[in-house]
């Protein structure tokens, strides 16, 4: 009997070592609505977040969801371990600087204009080195323009908003942006879609929105989470 008891014991505590074992987590992500929304109080919310909340409250792991802009949390998922990062752009120069978990949301995105500027046409990349083009800093379409060459006449800032909000005034000519996010931008800055034309979709960058893992992450926690998102997308 008592050594039934203790092989009972000796199994529970392996069970609750090997759940201690798991290291906490920091999930970094940037203010990117209707995907990631900080509400009143600091709550985090958002299409994506719900879905990674679902996903480490099944697992039960200890995690804490952090908003920054997107430059600080990007740095961090590339130099610090057990950080996981999201809505992330999946491309081949970033193939190897994350642990890629899978995908939360897939959209379609495009240079956006101001509806009156008949001035603009777009048919292929190299025409975009004509026009003044507000861009996100370290953002996956930035990266992509920057490798095509178009370097000088992209003006980088902090997040998608203010892009949207340079349009408006006319200081630059061209932002990229998804039609649903564009759409909750404009109720926060006082315009309609109306008044933008959505004129080129950016078929070169993938738009599948992913969660990752820095490189630092235990290999063993990494296939858990890919095991575990694709049972939560295979059930939608």
């Amino acid at each position: 009997m008592r050594s039934c008891l203790l092989l009972l014991f000796l199994f529970f505590c392996g069970l609750n070592a090997a759940h201690s074992a798991e290291p906490k987590l920091l999930v970094v992500t940037e203010s990117l609505p209707p995907f990631q929304i900080q509400r009143a109080g600091g709550n985090i919310e958002g299409i994506a977040t719900n879905k990674v909340r679902q996903l480490l409250s099944g697992l039960a792991l200890d995690a804490e969801i952090e908003m920054m802009p997107w430059a600080r949390a990007y740095l961090m998922a590339q130099s610090e371990p057990n950080v996981l990062i999201y809505s992330i752009v999946r491309t081949p120069f970033r193939e190897n600087l994350f642990h890629w978990i899978g995908v939360l949301v897939s959209t379609k995105t495009h240079f956006i204009a101001l509806r009156d500027r008949q001035d603009i046409h777009i048919t292929d990349v190299d025409d975009l080195s004509q026009y003044r083009i507000a861009v996100k800093r370290d953002d996956v379409i930035t990266e992509w323009l920057e490798r095509s060459g178009i370097r000088s006449n992209l003006v980088q800032i902090k997040n998608t908003q203010s892009t949207l909000a340079m349009l408006l005034l006319g200081r630059v000519d061209l932002i990229p942006g998804s039609k649903i996010h564009i759409e909750y931008m404009c109720q926060l800055e006082g315009c309609t879609l109306d008044q933008l034309a959505f004129l080129y979709e950016i078929k070169e960058v993938n738009n599948d929105f992913y969660l990752a893992a820095s490189l630092g992450t235990p290999l063993p926690l990494v296939e858990t989470l890919r095991t575990a998102l694709s049972a939560i997308n295979a059930e939608e």
